[in-house]
C-alpha cells in the first residue's frame, strides 16, 4: 500500500499584509479578514514590481530538500516526480523537469505535470498512489508549488481574487508501506465541467486566432487575471467538501466519529469553519489561511507539513485531506498516520 514517508514545505520570506494591499487598491484589513479570514500572505513579488526573484522550480527545490533531509534520502533515490501547479515557470514544458535538473537527478525518471488548480496536489497524490501500488515506482515525489503573485492585478478591479492568492510550495514523498509511513488508504476525486467558466484565467489561450494579442496586455484587460464567481464557488465548496469527506469515509467503512483531523484546502476561513460545523466539534480541522492565503496546489501539502511539525497528527490517527477547486473539481484522501 502506498504511504507518505516524508513531508516538507517552503514559503517566501516576503510577508504581504492586508494593510499592504490597501496601499495599491481600494480595500482594507477589515474587508479582507471578515470575508476570507486572511490576514497576510507570502509573495515573491514585491509590491508593484512584477520581477520574480525565485523561480517556481527553485522554490520547490527548497521544499524537497527539507523533506528528503528529514528521512536522510538523496535526490537520486527518487524515481518519479509529479508536479502540480497553475503557475509554471514556462507554459511548456512546465516546471517539473526544471526541478529534476535543480535536484541534479541523472537518471531518466518520469516527470508528470498536473494542471488541476486547487485540486492539483490531490490529483498528483492519486497518480503517485497508483504508481506505487502497481509496483511501477518506489519513491514518488508529489509537488504542489505556486508563484501566483506575479500574475495578479493590483488595481481595485482585481481585488476579488488578488487578496486571496499567494505563493508557496509543499511536497510529500510517496513510497511502499513501511511502519514509519502514513498509509494512503484511498483517494477519491470528482469534477463537474458545467461550471468551468466560474473560476479560472481566460487568456492567453490557444482557442483564438492568436495566443497573445496587444489588447490583452493593454487597457487593463481583465481576461489575463484570475476571475471568480465568488458566491457560486463559496456555495459549491461549502457543499462539496463535507460531502467528499463523508463519502470517502463511507466507502472505506468509517464514520465521521473515526476521524482525528481534517486538513482542507485553504480557500476561505468561512468554508473551513462550515466544514468543521458539518463534521462535528470533536474533529480537528486544520487552518493556516490567516498567514498564507490560498496557495492553490500548494495549499494542502503546506498545511500537512505544518500539521506534522506542530504535532497536530499522531500515530494511528485517521486523517482526511479534502479539496475544492476550479474545473470545478473536488475530492478527498483518507490517510492512516504512521510514526
Amino acid at each position: 500500500m502506498a504511504s507518505i514517508y516524508a513531508v516538507g514545505h517552503f514559503v517566501p520570506p516576503n510577508v504581504v499584509s492586508n494593510d499592504d494591499l490597501s496601499k495599491w487598491m481600494d480595500t482594507s484589513d477589515e474587508w479582507i479578514s471578515q470575508r476570507t479570514g486572511i490576514r497576510e500572505r507570502r509573495w515573491i513579488r514585491r509590491g508593484n514590481e512584477s520581477f520574480v526573484g525565485m523561480s517556481n522550480a527553485e522554490m520547490a527545490r527548497s521544499a524537497v530538500t527539507q523533506a528528503l533531509a528529514s528521512r536522510d534520502i538523496k535526490p537520486g533515490e527518487i524515481d518519479a516526480i509529479i508536479y502540480a501547479t497553475v503557475s509554471p515557470d514556462t507554459d511548456s514544458p512546465g516546471s517539473g523537469v526544471g526541478l529534476k535538473e535543480l535536484l541534479d537527478i541523472d537518471s531518466a525518471i518520469p516527470v508528470i505535470e498536473v494542471r488541476n488548480q486547487c485540486s492539483g496536489f490531490m490529483y498528483g497524490l492519486l497518480i503517485a498512489k497508483a504508481l506505487v501500488d502497481d509496483g511501477l515506482n518506489r519513491r514518488v515525489l508529489v509537488v504542489g508549488s505556486e508563484i501566483q503573485s506575479s500574475g495578479l492585478d493590483l488595481l481595485t478591479e482585481g481585488r476579488g481574487t488578488t487578496v486571496l492568492f499567494a505563493d508557496g510550495c509543499g511536497v510529500v514523498l510517496v513510497v511502499p508501506d513501511t511502519d514509519a509511513a502514513a498509509k494512503v488508504l484511498d483517494v477519491s476525486l470528482c469534477s463537474d465541467g458545467r461550471f468551468a467558466d466560474r473560476l479560472g484565467v481566460k487568456r492567453p489561450g490557444f482557442c483564438s486566432e492568436a495566443i497573445l494579442e496587444p489588447a490583452l496586455v493593454s487597457g487593463g484587460n481583465q481576461e489575463i487575471y484570475p476571475h471568480m464567481d465568488g458566491r457560486m464557488i463559496f456555495h459549491m465548496a461549502s457543499e462539496k467538501m463535507p460531502h467528499a469527506v463523508r463519502s470517502i469515509l463511507e466507502r472505506n467503512g468509517y464514520s465521521a466519529s473515526d476521524l482525528a483531523a481534517v486538513i482542507p484546502h485553504q480557500a476561505n476561513q468561512r468554508i473551513i469553519d462550515m466544514l468543521g460545523r458539518d463534521l462535528g466539534p470533536e474533529i480537528k480541522v486544520f487552518s493556516n489561511i490567516a498567514r498564507y492565503g490560498n496557495t492553490t496546489a500548494a495549499s494542502i501539502p503546506i498545511a500537512l507539513s505544518e500539521a506534522v511539525r506542530a504535532d497536530y497528527v499522531h500515530r494511528g490517527d485517521l486523517i482526511c485531506l479534502v479539496t475544492f477547486g476550479s474545473g470545478v473539481s473536488w475530492g478527498a484522501a483518507l490517510i492512516k498516520w504512521g510514526s
